[in-house]
């Protein structure tokens, strides 16, 4: 069997892929060290993807698995986090003015609640 590139794994399955790595399940060799989120002012997009649904994105790759991380990792309220999460599944549909325009007030809330220390966008 040939050896597989190191950003490579297998899945439960067995089936090799390309998988994200959420900060909640980071690889093996990082499990003894402490998840530490993008740094302030840097840029996160705000990006659909199939099978996402908290669609929020440093330059390192997904950074939460669901809402509950979300709320505990940044002290957003359930309430938002909830909302982004419905969104991130809403969207993986057609994309429509309604999901960007759902997709703006998300950003504009998430931005207040982080009292600014991102830069979040909108990646359609």
């Amino acid at each position: 069997m040939r050896e597989l590139p190191p950003d490579r794994i297998m899945s439960p399955d067995g089936r090799a892929g390309w998988y994200a790595v959420p900060p909640g399940g980071h690889g093996a060799e990082d499990d003894d060290q402490a998840w530490e989120g993008p740094s302030e002012g840097s840029l996160i997009r705000f990006m659909s993807e199939d099978s996402v649904d908290v669609p929020l994105w440093s330059e390192d790759g997904l950074i939460f698995v669901d809402g509950d991380e979300l709320v505990r990792e940044w002290s957003v309220s359930q309430e938002l986090a909830s909302d982004i999460v419905e969104w991130g599944r809403a969207s993986q549909g057609p994309r429509t003015a309604r999901i960007d325009a759902e997709a703006a007030r998300l950003i504009r809330s998430l931005r207040r609640e982080l009292d600014y220390r991102f830069r979040i966008v909108y990646q359609p």
